[in-house]
């Protein structure tokens, strides 16, 4: 199941946090897209693009896959968003952490829905990751708030997809 492709015009994410932001589509030899991030962000923030995934789009589906590359080592965090109803009592996140070491080339990453673990500070009816109300996927370079310090970095993502 697709997520995003990257292809212009861009849509169906939106990117918070940092500062200096710029986001761009490239396109490769292959055809394919990528998503070009540039930013900074200061000590104790994290910066992430938020993909949007419609309603049941995701169910049965059994980890989150996509291509990434980085111009400095980081700590991406990938949170899954349940969504059961309107109100914030009715969403739930779950996390998995990731490293990435700068390369030229792509590295694939793929995290088994299995390995995310429910927020501190998130409550979930079910204490069970339901793909079937996962409504949005983050993806974030959360280095500058584990390490306390700034980060300046261009973050590359490509063919974000769940698999099952």
């Amino acid at each position: 199941m697709t997520i995003a492709t990257y292809a212009p015009p861009l849509r169906g994410f939106v990117c918070v946090g940092g500062q200096d932001v710029t986001v761009e589509s490239e396109e490769f030899e292959d055809g394919e897209y990528a998503l070009r991030m540039d930013y900074s962000t200061p000590p104790g923030t994290l910066f992430a693009a938020i993909h949007l995934a419609r309603p049941g789009a995701l169910a049965g589906m059994g980890a989150i896959r996509f291509h990434a590359r980085t111009n400095r080592p980081v700590t991406l965090i990938v949170s899954l968003e349940e969504k059961r109803g309107p109100g914030d009592e009715n969403k739930s996140s779950y996390y998995a952490t990731v490293p990435l070491e700068p390369s030229e080339d792509w590295e694939m990453v793929t995290i088994p829905i299995s390995i995310f673990t429910l927020g501190d500070d998130a409550f979930d009816t079910n204490d069970h990751l339901d793909m079937d109300v996962v409504n949005t996927v983050m993806i974030g370079d959360a280095t500058a708030a584990f390490e306390d310090t700034e980060v300046i970095n261009s973050l590359w993502l490509r063919g974000l997809v769940a698999v099952e």
